[in-house]
């Protein structure tokens, strides 16, 4: 059983790529040479990480943000063992450089503007909270805290030149802070 506190949240799955097994990853913060250089990477199925190990690595893509590339896992060798595994997550052992990069990244979003798909700006990042196993955004408006799960599938985009976070958060959790009724008792 590998310790959870070992690993950090690094990518997920996003879908299949070909009728061969291949699949899509994304990994936040990674180059391609460090993407490459990965030797195993960690799936989360039924919450428990699982080994898998690269056979292949082509495609890839990389901004200063996400990194993508097509991969074949070793014993992954159809779309219908490849479909299961899309969506989940990557997690990898948690080193200095991981370490330092998260923290750097943490702190240059203080301050981002945050954009939900329906709500629009809803305020500005105060804190990256990455206590426990589920991060959380926490954004200020007008003195009102609302957090806002730090997962793959809420993120539609950053952009560091506009300073701006895109999301799409879970449905009633944006009305749960901003249309509360404050006086309600609990």
């Amino acid at each position: 059983m590998f310790q959870r506190d070992k690993f950090q949240l690094s990518g997920h799955i996003s879908r299949t790529h070909s009728f061969k097994g291949e699949v899509v990853l994304q990994l936040d913060g990674y180059s391609d040479k460090e993407f490459r250089a990965v030797k195993e990477f960690f799936v989360e199925i039924d919450g428990n990480l699982v080994p898998f190990f690269p056979e292949k690595i082509h495609s890839m893509r990389s901004d200063a943000q996400r990194s993508s590339a097509v991969i074949k896992f070793q014993d992954v060798g159809d779309q219908l063992i490849a479909a299961r595994l899309s969506g989940c997550d990557i997690w990898l052992p948690v080193t200095k450089k991981a370490k330092v990069a998260s923290e750097k990244a943490e702190s240059d979003m203080i301050g981002y503007d945050v954009d939900d798909l329906f709500y629009g700006f809803i305020g500005k990042v105060s804190a990256l909270i990455s206590e426990g196993g589920n991060p959380l955004l926490q954004v200020d408006q007008n003195g009102k805290e609302i957090l806002i799960p730090w997962q793959p599938q809420f993120i539609r985009g950053i952009d560091p030149k506009e300073k701006k976070i895109f999301l799409t958060a879970p449905e009633g959790l944006i009305s749960f802070y901003l249309d509360g009724d404050d006086s309600a008792e609990i």
